[in-house]
């Protein structure tokens, strides 16, 4: 009767890590900046000279499993063209999409919490090996948009909520882009170069600590059973 309790925790305390995976999707790069086209510069706070050769860092994140329940429940939308495109929007201005960009010290940061987020991967018909985008928008209009092209080709098969898959395509290898920041009808376009993945999302504590209950309670019944 105990041992089968055990091996009840322990199977519930694996199958719980696997539920509590971070739904979360980041990733951070740096890079630098070929061309700026910059009209007002207001949002970043910067200084008038040409912004061509600094550096940048900037990050992505979309919560996966929100925006899904989202285009679910009518608060978003999935739209899906198997040979071109596969979007995402949602509508429900509750912090699904963020978006970061620091340049000199100067750090902006948007996320959707009273506006419109979107994620997009588009096929090569884009260009190069095919497009990931990603954009923020506060209810002011203020908007960072993060458009990558893809280390790999991408394809409407590969999962945009899937952390590994995202990480396939944009955390591998060397990358160029754009990043758009608009307020109003002003914008800043920063072409970007040399862009590489810093970083990507890692488990929720709670996953570790599942995994770590799990594993123990597996290697209690183990030793349980050789002491017999």
């Amino acid at each position: 009767m105990r041992t089968g309790l055990l091996t009840a925790v322990a199977i519930a305390a694996v199958a719980f890590s696997a539920v509590a995976q971070a739904s979360v999707i980041t990733e951070t790069f740096t890079g630098f900046i070929n061309i700026a086209e910059s009209t007002m510069r207001v949002l970043l706070a910067l200084p008038g000279a040409s912004l061509a050769g600094d550096a940048v860092t900037f990050s992505l994140s979309y919560d996966a499993g929100l925006l899904e329940a989202e285009v679910n429940a009518g608060a978003g939308a999935h739209y899906l063209d198997p040979s071109y495109y596969d979007a995402y929007d949602d509508y429900a201005g509750d912090s699904a999409f963020t978006e970061s960009v620091t340049i000199n010290s100067q750090t902006l940061t948007i996320a959707s919490y009273s506006g419109f987020g979107s994620l997009e991967g588009c096929t090569a018909a884009c260009g190069a090996n095919g497009v990931f985008a990603t954009s923020a928008q506060l209810g002011s209009s203020a908007v960072i948009q993060t458009v990558l092209n893809t280390t790999q080709n991408y394809s409407t098969g590969d999962d945009l909520l899937s952390q590994t898959e995202v990480d396939a395509l944009v955390g591998v290898g060397v990358t160029t882009g754009v990043i758009h920041i608009y307020e109003g009808a002003s914008e800043d376009t920063l072409a970007i170069g040399n862009v590489y993945a810093e970083s990507s999302a890692t488990p929720e504590p709670t996953t570790g600590v599942s995994l770590a209950l799990g594993f123990g309670m597996a290697g209690l019944l183990k030793r349980r059973r050789s002491a017999r």
